[in-house]
């Protein structure tokens, strides 16, 4: 009896995260949800007015960050033939990093700009 009730805990705990993980992207971007091998990612902007000399950039000069905050995963992705969920690798709030030039803009109805990315031009996950 004692392992049943260790085994009921484990499912009740897993579930309790499960419903986290939820939770936090429906608060990321509650009316949208990413499909198949697909990122929505929010942009970290960096503070990169000036160079490291102390010289002030111009706006033609700036660059958009390659920083951002994970809002919304899709399923998962093919592996040859084989459908392979994302699981704990992506989640959303993750902060990564992906190509300079990869995703698309997309603007949102409250006027943010959001980047949809494919799953593989994220090439860094910070480490939680």
């Amino acid at each position: 009896m004692g392992k049943e009730t260790i085994e009921v805990s484990r499912e009740v705990v897993n579930q309790s995260v499960r419903d986290m993980e939820r939770g936090i992207e429906n608060l990321l971007a509650p009316e949208w949800v990413c499909l198949g091998e697909n990122v929505l990612v929010r942009r970290i902007d960096v503070d990169d007015e000036k160079t490291p000399g102390g010289i002030v950039k111009p706006e033609i000069a700036k660059q958009k960050s390659n920083r951002g905050i994970i809002v919304a995963v899709g399923e998962g992705r093919f592996i040859g033939n084989q459908f392979v969920p994302f699981g704990d690798s992506l989640l959303a709030g993750d902060e990564v990093r992906f190509t300079k030039y990869g995703g698309t803009e997309v603007p949102m109805d409250d006027g943010e700009t959001l980047l949809l990315l494919h799953w593989k031009q994220i090439f860094l996950k910070k480490r939680a």
